[in-house]
């Protein structure tokens, strides 16, 4: 895929336009296109629903994709319309504040991307698409940001990451679940962190440990995986993904209420990706062509704002595709989304040498379960997650004046989590020590790492908040140093997959994999998450204050003045034949922040 392929595709959808400033010039009628309060015939339907997202004080990006019923091609004119007062899902209800003709090209498969500008700051705007007389159900929902200037007293967003077609239950996306939390009152924002889709396919008559409503997956092409099953590989592969996943109708209701902010993660290309390379295999091999229809079709397919992006095909680390991005709340935070995938170089011990404590090629002793002293040997101050321009941009979002707190969201954890085995008989004498969880969090890049904190230290960078994925829930301190004494520079609170893999069963997947018996000890103890949770806690000296490795959830984030709360929210998991039994919310855990400190109180909730 070339420059103007990959443009053309991610970007060929996306169109701008402006309502002007002044409110009271608009024309308020009731809706419908040229027949207000006509339902339509059912000529075209919203197969992927509707979404926004994106948003400014004065903007914001919305979607959707319309394709005819009976399958007639040619381009199809579109209706953006546009209110200001809640709107009921029946027909004739729709008071409409504005009205933009666009047009569904074939050539962009059908999608509207459509940028709009000249809105009011911290408004809510009603909208739905139609065509012919045929309109989304349900209507969506954007929430524009608050002026830079406007004197913010509180503001509340959903944080969810790692869906998975093929795993567990998707009844959590639903407001049932969500309003759980007794925050989500007056929640209008959701940043999805990373995996809107997971790109591995597992093979058919897999024992399933999902609902039944979500069927087999078959990849138009797909790339063989042993023991997996199929990862997509082509720009087919990625569409269908996209497709299929925003075909479920309580994904689409969330994203249709909720204004969204999305993160390109690692299982929207790959699992553990490092820019264009996969991991499924010790030679980490390079797959230019599939990162690039991975990106094309999740930027084509979230309502992004393509204002600064651009394509350069000689740069090999990605650099002009910028995804990193903040988004300003008045007074009160800012919220920055860092991308740590495409410019991030390989982990610092390389799957594809002798290492660990049997010497072997692969992930674990690598990105799992790494030695510390053997990390730290292997490290030579060049590892990246973020390029150079990422993060000097970081560095200037992180000491801009005028706000009270700064939330820094990325996938990958800050939290350090070694595990000592030292003492545990039932393991062979090389595996007992300590090793660190997951080398593919910032602990596995331990130049840029202390780089960062050593940069929020130095300028006494106040109230910063990590919000980071890793596959595990967690409320932590981040010090800037383990070696002694307590050294706090921000907190962290990770979020669970909603509905993908926790931490403990992907390392039980990877050890599984290992054909050493001497590992099979060690793939047992993970099968019990909870004692490996307790273990943690009692070993990591007070810096962990929570951890959960083997759940799944999201989590409810309160930004207001003087305090900052985080529920994380456990759900319920399926049983084995894919059913859901009993109240969809296993728990709850919040973490209570407070203003000027570099801690937090943690109070559970069953």
């Amino acid at each position: 895929m070339d420059r103007r392929q990959f443009l053309h595709f991610a970007a060929g959808a996306f169109t701008v336009s402006s309502l002007g400033s002044a409110l009271s010039g608009c024309n308020m009628t009731t809706g419908g296109n040229s027949a207000p309060d006509n339902a339509g015939i059912g000529t075209y339907r919203f197969p992927q629903g509707l979404s926004s997202g994106d948003p400014g004080a004065d903007s914001g990006v919305f979607w959707t994709r319309v394709v005819r019923v009976d399958g007639v091609e040619g381009d199809i004119p579109v209706t953006l319309e546009i209110s200001l007062t809640p709107l009921r899902e029946t027909v004739g209800s729709f008071r409409l504040f504005q009205q933009i003709q666009l047009v569904a090209k074939q050539a962009n498969d059908y999608i509207i991307h459509h940028k709009l500008t000249g809105l009011e700051p911290d408004t809510n705007y009603y909208f739905r698409f139609v065509a012919g007389g045929d309109a989304n159900n349900p209507v969506g929902r954007l929430r524009t940001l608050p002026a830079e200037s406007a004197q913010v007293t509180a503001v509340q967003f959903a944080l969810l990451n790692g869906l998975d077609w093929s795993y567990n239950h998707w009844q959590a996306m639903t407001e049932q679940a969500l309003r759980y939390s007794v925050l989500t009152v007056q929640t209008h924002y959701m940043v999805l962190l990373g995996g809107a889709i997971n790109a591995l396919v597992p093979d058919p008559g897999t024992i399933r440990t999902v609902e039944s409503v979500h069927p087999d997956l078959k990849l138009p092409d797909g790339l063989a995986v042993t023991g997996y099953g199929k990862v997509a590989s082509t720009l087919a592969d990625y569409v269908y993904l996209q497709q299929i996943y925003r075909s479920d109708e309580r994904l689409q209701k969330l994203l249709a209420n909720y204004t969204l902010m999305p993160v390109f993660g690692e299982h929207d290309f790959t699992n553990d990706a490092w820019q264009d390379h996969e991991t499924y295999t010790a030679a980490n091999q390079q797959r230019r062509e599939q990162l690039l229809a991975a990106l094309a079709a999740w930027m084509r397919y979230m309502p992004l704002d393509w204002g600064d992006v651009s394509y350069d095909p000689v740069a090999a680390d990605f650099s002009r595709i910028k995804l990193y991005r903040n988004f300003r709340f008045g007074n009160l935070f800012d919220l920055t989304l860092t991308e740590q995938r495409l410019q991030r170089s390989d982990h610092a011990i390389p799957e594809n040498v002798n290492h660990g404590p049997f010497a072997l090629t692969g992930g674990v002793g690598s990105r799992l379960m790494a030695d510390p002293a053997e990390l730290a040997s292997y490290s030579n101050g060049s590892q990246k997650i973020l390029g150079d321009e990422q993060m000097a941009w970081l560095k200037t979002q992180l000491t801009k004046p005028g706000v009270v707190w700064r939330l820094l969201v990325g996938e990958s954890p800050f939290t350090y989590m070694p595990i000592d085995f030292t003492n545990e008989p039932s393991l062979a004498p090389e595996l007992r020590k300590k090793s660190l969880m997951s080398a593919d969090s910032w602990g596995g890049y331990l130049a840029q790492q202390q780089e960062l904190l050593g940069f929020v230290e130095q300028n006494a960078v106040g109230n910063l908040v990590s919000l980071a994925a890793g596959g595990f829930f967690a409320a932590s301190e981040i010090w800037s140093d383990y070696s002694g004494v307590r050294k706090p520079v921000m907190v962290e609170c990770c979020t669970a997959p909603i509905s993908g893999r926790a931490l403990s069963e992907e390392m039980v997947d990877h050890l599984k994999a290992e054909t050493d018996p001497r590992y099979t000890p060690l793939k047992q103890l993970f099968t019990q998450s909870y004692l490996i949770d307790r273990r943690l806690l009692g070993q990591l000296n007070g810096w962990v204050k929570h951890l959960n490795t083997g759940s799944r959830g999201y989590a409810m984030v309160y930004v207001r003045s003087n305090e900052l709360i985080i529920d994380s929210i456990r759900t319920t998991e399926v049983s084995a034949n894919g059913q859901l039994t009993g109240s969809l919310v296993a728990g709850r855990t919040r973490a209570t922040i407070k203003t000027g400190q570099i801690g937090m109180v943690i109070t559970e909730f069953s």
